[in-house]
């Protein structure tokens, strides 16, 4: 609306209900109200955004402003591609008498690329549209490993993320079921979601722990009737890491720690609690010595470092 345009309110169609309008340009705008005697068609829905043609079938809803009159409300149906989308219970859906919506089915073809199609719906001399997209039948692809290989890192932390894919566009509703050859060594979602139109889909996979040699596991996705899958090796640890102080001023919620590690390229050691949550780093100081500080609310009796190179170790630490 054009600042200074004024707001125009009255019965254009002639329905017993206010209307408004106003200037925009050189035009007019109307706003027509749905409410009325007849009511005005105020809504065409579906319920999908992307369907495979030929599979399935698209519910589609017309609602009108107030309930129908005596007779119902017999709303004309149209299609922009009839072999994509047609109706399966002929081109008109009636309202019933009283009521004020009225849901029907619509068919789908099969096709070789997107289809994108609108449906509109006409009555009383109000046409509303809605639109989906056709698409071709498709399969699932792959699973694939951002890295095929991590060291295990107390408590979880260590993390890459996986991709799920598919053939083509996405139908509503894909949901891909994931799985781990060794669920207590390493964990994945029970699913992934790819969103409508899209081919693919992100999820993370976490390393629970260490491991003394290296250790292979299968992350797997299946929909439909396929299977694929992806391997991530868990690394040993290449290096050994000690405590060399570990103090907590209790006052002040203040940890200092410092560490040695075996491995002279290692550059940085997250410090744990037991329970796996991370509360900062150490910093390389050089010669493989590591120091770092940090802010915690506690209690902290005790802490566990994990190396960037997958070593670990655990102690007590002293109270101030």
């Amino acid at each position: 609306m054009f600042t200074g345009a004024p707001l125009v309110s009255g019965d254009f169609d002639g329905n017993g209900a206010p209307d408004f309008a106003w200037a925009s340009g050189s035009g007019v705008n109307v706003v027509r109200n749905a409410n009325g005697n007849p009511p005005l068609l105020s809504q065409l829905s579906v319920n999908s955004t992307f369907v495979v043609g030929g599979e399935k079938t698209v519910s589609a809803t017309a609602t009108i402003g107030d309930p129908a009159p005596a007779g119902g409300a017999v709303i004309a149906l149209s299609s922009s591609d009839p072999a994509a989308a047609f109706f399966l219970s002929g081109s008109t859906v009636t309202i019933p008498a009283g009521s004020t919506s009225a849901t029907f089915d619509i068919g789908t073809g099969a096709e070789a690329a997107v289809d994108p199609v609108s449906i509109t719906a006409s009555w009383n001399g109000v046409n509303q549209s809605a639109s989906f997209n056709v698409i071709p039948s498709f399969s699932f692809s792959s699973v694939k490993l951002l890295s095929p290989s991590l060291f295990g890192m107390f408590g979880g932390l260590n993390a890459t993320s996986a991709t799920v894919t598919v053939s083509g566009p996405a139908a509503d509703g894909t949901v891909v079921t994931l799985a781990s050859s060794n669920p207590a060594l390493v964990t994945v979602p029970a699913s992934v979601s790819i969103a409508p139109g899209t081919t693919s889909a992100t999820f993370t996979v976490h390393v629970l722990t260490n491991v003394q040699v290296n250790t292979p596991v299968t992350i797997s996705g299946s929909y439909q009737a396929t299977t694929a899958s992806d391997i991530l090796t868990v690394l040993a640890a290449t290096d050994t890491v000690r405590i060399t102080k570990a103090e907590y001023v209790v006052s002040k919620g203040q940890w200092t720690i410092e560490a040695t590690d075996s491995d002279l390229t290692n550059t940085r050691i997250d410090v744990l609690t037991p329970g796996g949550q991370d509360l900062g780093v150490l910093v390389s100081q050089g010669g493989g010595k590591f120091k770092g500080q940090g802010i915690f609310a506690g209690p902290f009796t005790s802490v566990v470092l994990q190396s960037f190179k997958g070593g670990t170790a655990a102690g007590a630490v002293s109270q101030k």
